[in-house]
């Protein structure tokens, strides 16, 4: 059967659907003496390039100066945490964040920051480099 094949007899709803997966974080939930788990989603793939290109930082020619790797994750994980949703007005007020990226900035550290993000590419259909040369050598 062809890929094309495939595709039109596919059902449409599963092959829109967008998973979630859940990840615990430990030093939060020992803190909170409960388990506190996120639950991740995938970013839109518009969202995701407008994401990437906000950390592009150029030159007054235009040319690339630095990437803003970490501005990139913290708003990676703005958008790719769906639960606590880090846009919630309550959650900010009550860690005093003005904005979304504030409160990701207070509540994770960098380490969980970069841990959280890896884990929202995933979720995204990006492999780590691990999988993709296991891959490759079977």
């Amino acid at each position: 059967m062809s890929v094309l094949s495939l595709l039109l007899n596919a059902d449409v709803k599963k092959i829109e659907e967008k998973k979630t997966v859940k990840m615990e974080i430990p030093r939060l939930s020992a803190a909170l003496g409960a388990p506190f788990e996120l639950e991740l989603q995938p970013i839109d793939p518009e969202l995701y390039a407008q994401i990437q290109e906000s950390a592009v930082n150029l030159d007054k020619k235009g040319q690339l100066k630095n990437i803003d790797s970490y501005a990139l994750s913290v708003r990676t994980c703005v958008e790719g945490i769906k639960e606590p949703s880090m846009k919630n007005k309550d959650l900010m007020k009550k860690f005093g964040a003005a904005t979304p990226n504030d409160l990701v900035k207070k509540l994770f550290l960098a380490g969980e920051i970069s841990d959280i993000v890896q884990k929202i590419s995933q979720v995204n259909g990006y492999t780590s480099q691990d999988e993709t040369d296991e891959a490759v050598k079977n």
